[in-house]
């Protein structure tokens, strides 16, 4: 039977850093996702001693683990569909090894990236060199390398393909559904339990016209909305899968009213137990 570790993710509070980890500790998770603290833009701060003990003395306070570092900045940026030659890629390349490397110094398993809206066969080939380089760099220290995206099963297996089984998924409940592809237990089935290195989980009810699509549906609490989760959850807790489940919930957007965000996460807290355990 399935056993799991509850996190949250650091972007789900609107504070970051050592605060986001005193948050997540004070709403009982197991652990934090991290972002990247803006990467190349501020100079790799997550490289820097003094910011890692920051992090580490603020987790070993709130009885928090850090459970992967998530290169927000650069999915932003976008360099990941560019070719390795260009200054770009370059920059794409230095990010992935600076965070490889801090993951490794700071105890950190999983490193992650987020690919979407690959438009073309170039951009594919780029993103393919790029994931073959994390994988290589992280597998360096140990790490796992896993990937969020927008992809259907067939795309992702055929991406996995090209990279090497060393590339890893981030599979997340709500993306399948507002991004078209289908209900997150089905889901499962077709990507298999094999390639999967963690969960997010957030949930969601239809916009105004009707429909559940990507930044256009209205956030809700976990297991309030319309995304399968507690379907999810049932077909996940029949396998052997033992490892996180992470809430990418936010819980300071407005659609919550201003609400406690940690009184928030409490509640997403406890229906992640309720379901899973």
């Amino acid at each position: 039977m399935a056993q799991f570790k509850i996190g949250v993710c650091e972007f789900s509070f609107p504070c970051r850093g050592p605060i986001a980890i005193g948050m997540a500790g004070e709403a009982g998770f197991d652990g934090v996702q991290i972002a990247d603290c803006m990467g190349s833009d501020e100079g790799y701060p997550l490289n820097n001693p003094y910011v890692q003990d920051c992090y580490l003395k603020a987790c070993e306070e709130h009885k928090v683990e850090l459970q992967a570092m998530h290169l927000q900045r650069l999915m932003t940026q976008g360099f990941l569909k560019k070719s390795p030659k260009s200054p770009e890629g370059q920059s794409a390349r230095e990010s992935l090894s600076k965070a490889a490397l801090a993951c490794s110094q700071m105890g950190i398993k999983t490193m992650m990236v987020t690919v979407i809206r690959i438009a073309n066969r170039e951009e594919y080939e780029y993103v393919v060199e790029h994931m073959k380089y994390g994988v290589e760099e992280c597998a360096k220290y140990g790490i796992s390398f896993a990937q969020e995206n927008d992809f259907t099963s067939d795309y992702f297996h055929q991406m996995r393909r090209d990279v090497g089984d060393g590339l890893k998924l981030c599979f997340d409940t709500m993306n399948t559904v507002v991004n078209g592809i289908g209900y997150p237990e089905d889901e499962l089935d077709r990507f298999g339990l094999d390639c999967i290195d963690h969960f997010h989980v957030k949930d969601c009810v239809e916009n105004e016209a009707g429909y559940m699509t990507k930044y256009t549906t209205p956030f809700r609490l976990i297991g309030e909305g319309h995304t399968h989760m507690k379907e999810w959850a049932e077909k996940v807790k029949k396998t052997d899968y033992s490892g996180w489940v992470m809430s990418e919930n936010f819980y300071f957007d407005k659609v919550y009213g201003g609400k406690d965000f940690i009184e928030l996460a409490k509640q997403d807290v406890k229906t992640l137990h309720e379901a899973l355990d």
